[in-house]
């Protein structure tokens, strides 16, 4: 069972791809101390809570915070990152066989977040309780009764779907396997030329598709349109530098491919919630010297019943 930093690239899949195993399991369930992942996507839907600390979670374009009881469902081929806004930021994550959905909805599309357990409702709490069901077989039965944990991961899925803002999005039901290859292979040239002004009809050349025809297939393939990731990849670049060398806001700016600096302010607002500066210095004063290892982004806890003490942990009541 290996989580989603520790799975290894799935071959010519592009950059940022993972193929996450399952060696027949149903599910990949596991708890860790997280620093930061970065973006990447999978065939596999995940279910994240936060059990302790504060996360930034960025799915597609959109960012959004996530403090202690925070779940958020990130659905198939959505490319995803996190960073770690606290020292000793932990959650628990799930990870969902493609093959649970074969039987099932195919294509099905849940749209479901709760920002902290403030914030819980009715329905947050039936998550939060099947998902605490779940681990408490899985920690009591692991290799036991299959029946019974096949019906417990059904019940949060259930949940989840009853909970959903948008259960359906027909528009990304029918996707070609050819379509989904021809935005890989376009995301793997955005990636290798970002750092240099990027035109849309350059990239849609690469696919031999007009214009309107690629920005319409990107965005159904992608779930963001090509101006969005495109800033999204530069913001990740400029991250990475801020972060890891001491070059000028000015500099890091140009070699991202920013063409100029409050166009690089305003993308990191919009990804990040803060502006450059902030980043470096939040960066530099809390997480580098709240982390001794600051080489390791990820640590496995231990599985045990400290996981259901995080988890029964009494959540304040919205009013």
């Amino acid at each position: 069972m290996l989580p989603f930093s520790m799975t290894r690239p799935a071959p010519s899949a592009g950059p940022g791809h993972e193929l996450v195993e399952f060696d027949r399991q149903q599910i990949n369930l596991f708890a860790a101390q997280v620093h930061r992942c970065e973006a990447h996507w999978h065939a596999a839907a995940e279910l994240i809570c936060v059990l302790k600390g504060r996360f930034l979670v960025s799915v597609d374009p959109h960012s959004q915070h996530l403090g202690p009881g925070g779940m958020l469902y990130i659905n198939p081929e959505r490319s995803h990152e996190l960073q770690a806004l606290e020292a000793d930021s932990q959650l628990l994550t799930v990870q969902f066989s493609p093959h649970l959905f074969e039987q099932l909805q195919p294509g099905l599309h849940i749209d479901y977040q709760v920002p902290d357990a403030s914030q819980y409702r009715p329905r947050d709490r039936q998550i939060k309780a099947a998902l605490r069901q779940l681990v408490a077989h899985d920690l009591d039965d692991a290799e036991g009764d299959a029946l019974r944990r096949t019906a417990l991961i059904y019940l949060l899925l259930s949940s989840l779907h009853q909970a959903s803002a948008a259960p359906r999005e027909p528009a990304r039901l029918n996707l070609r396997s050819k379509d989904q290859q021809l935005i890989r292979h376009c995301i793997d040239y955005i990636n290798r030329h970002y750092q240099r002004e990027l035109p849309l009809a350059e990239v849609a050349a690469q696919a031999n598709l007009s214009y309107h025809h690629f920005s319409k297939l990107f965005k159904k393939v992608n779930g963001c349109n090509f101006k969005d990731y495109l800033a999204q990849v530069r913001v990740n670049r400029a991250r990475f530098l801020l972060k890891n060398t001491q070059l000028p806001i000015t500099e890091i700016c140009y070699s991202c491919g920013f063409s100029e600096h409050k166009q690089l302010i305003a993308a990191f607002r919009n990804h990040c919630a803060l502006t450059p500066s902030e980043y470096r210095k939040q960066y530099l004063s809390q997480l580098q010297r709240d982390y001794r290892d600051a080489g390791r982004d990820f640590r496995c806890l231990e599985w045990d019943s400290q996981i259901l003490g995080l988890l029964d942990a009494d959540p304040p009541r919205a009013s």
